[in-house]
């Protein structure tokens, strides 16, 4: 069974979640003040734990990222003992040598540069509790924002995803959550692919703007059964009654799927699993 099938799709990008542990969330919150630039908004304790908000330099409606504690009472919040994986939540950074010093300065480990198939300048972060964040140079940034590190959510690429085939995983998204094919890098055996962007409207076609997301092959040593990344990329799904249809045609259709955390009347999530164990989350959020 599809779930979408060539069609709008129902899933809008919207950021995510950085996890922590519930007993080092303070000091969580503290380092990312400190080391990432960001300004802090609020935290306090939610039907499924902490949450802490941060607002992004580039001062958008959407630039917000949130810390998230683990939950051991939620499956779609539990610390388990699973790999980061091939998903990654992507950051644009402006001066690529400046901000790298300031890491290495800061003890804070970082990947060697690597590059986009549109050349584009690539690194990861580990962040606090060895979270990672995948850094991705934005030059039309340089020297805008000379104290923040991590500015805004990624715009060339705003989620990497790694796959073994790609033939079959552009089917798997397109098939299964409507995304759309945007162009195929053939010598990197990559492609991007559009979803929609998160609007306060949905159904208001003109207000959705296509997000990038990259589908890269990478080979099978670097896949294992399920991942469970602590940088969490999410989707959105409104109204609810939308949410819990998806939910429920996931399951139907045989996608390993969570059961939901939360209550849809206010706040609520799950998440699910492509071909290659990837792990894609989707919430509702009711303004």
């Amino acid at each position: 069974m599809k779930v979408k099938g060539n069609m709008k799709s129902l899933l809008g990008w919207d950021g995510g979640f950085i996890m922590v542990k519930w007993d080092q969330f303070e000091e969580a919150v503290k380092w990312y003040q400190r080391h990432m630039g960001w300004t802090f908004i609020d935290q306090f304790i939610t039907p499924v734990g902490k949450k802490a908000f941060f607002r992004l330099p580039i001062k958008t409606c959407h630039a917000q990222v949130t810390l998230k504690s683990f939950e051991s009472d939620f499956e779609h919040f539990q610390e388990l003992q699973a790999p980061e994986g091939n998903v990654r939540l992507t950051f644009d950074v402006a001066d690529l040598e400046h901000t790298l010093s300031y890491f290495r300065k800061n003890n804070i480990e970082v990947s060697s540069i690597d590059e986009l198939p549109d050349g584009t300048k690539t690194f990861d972060i580990y962040a606090f509790g060895g979270a990672r964040l995948t850094a991705v140079h934005n030059s039309q940034l340089d020297g805008i924002y000379p104290n923040a590190r991590l500015i805004d959510f990624g715009t060339a690429v705003c989620t990497r995803i790694g796959v073994k085939n790609l033939d079959d995983s552009l089917e798997w998204y397109n098939n299964q959550l409507g995304f759309q094919l945007a162009e195929r890098y053939s010598e990197s055996k990559s492609a991007l692919i559009h979803a929609p962007g998160s609007s306060w409207g949905w159904g208001e076609e003109e207000n959705i703007i296509p997000i990038p997301i990259l589908l890269e092959t990478l080979s099978d040593d670097a896949f294992s059964d399920k991942s469970n990344p602590s940088a969490r990329v999410y989707f959105d799904v409104r109204p609810k009654e939308k949410f819990v249809k998806l939910h429920e045609d996931l399951k139907r259709a045989g996608i390993e799927t969570s059961e939901i955390a939360g209550n849809p009347d206010s706040w609520a999530g799950f998440h699910f699993f492509d071909l290659d164990g990837n792990r894609l989350n989707v919430w509702t959020y009711q303004m």
